[in-house]
């Protein structure tokens, strides 16, 4: 058996370029691992980040917004409220969306109405509607500010907004208010 000292290993030349050749290879192959590892981490971390996105997005995403062709479909299936927030007199002047509730958002107990509705049906979405989709989308915004979710905004309205038709000029059903 061959024991190695310091006169073995500087007679044998090639054995000693072969240790340096090998260093210089383990500190490629680390160094290409730590480049390697950072990237693996950059890319856990954008994974996570788009994850963390996709869960918060909901949360802060564009307000809903619904036709009235879909709104009508959707209430006549039970799978939505329609809520008509116009004033008495809209209601008397123009009739109502026939699945709609007249809840007027210019009277005393508005949002205790809402609540109360809401309560009754709970999990099922509440789409609001006015005439031109303007003080629906903003009643909107305003519920979601005071954490009042699930409402949708019949963006054209009654009478139409936008080049879209409306409820009316759409041909949709209609009912008389009597109150």
């Amino acid at each position: 058996m061959t024991r190695y000292n310091r006169e073995n290993v500087r007679a044998q030349p090639a054995t000693s370029a072969f240790l340096q050749k090998s260093g210089r290879l383990i500190s490629l192959i680390m160094m290409t691992f730590g480049i390697v590892r950072t990237h693996l981490l950059r890319a856990l971390l954008l994974a996570v980040l788009c994850l963390l996105a996709a869960a918060v997005a909901p949360a802060i995403a564009e307000p809903q917004t619904i036709s009235a062709r879909e709104a009508n479909r959707q209430a006549e299936a039970g799978k939505l409220l329609l809520v008509d927030i116009r004033s008495r007199s809209e209601w008397h002047e123009t009739g109502l969306a026939a699945p709609a509730l007249p809840i007027s958002m210019h009277e005393n107990g508005f949002l205790e109405k809402l609540a109360a509705l809401r309560s009754e049906n709970p999990g099922k979405p509440v789409a609001l509607i006015c005439a031109t989709g303007g003080r629906s989308s903003w009643l909107q915004r305003e519920l979601e500010k005071r954490s009042i979710t699930g409402i949708i905004d019949v963006s054209e309205g009654m009478l139409g907004h936008n080049g879209k038709p409306g409820w009316i000029a759409g041909g949709l059903p209609l009912k008389p208010f009597d109150g």
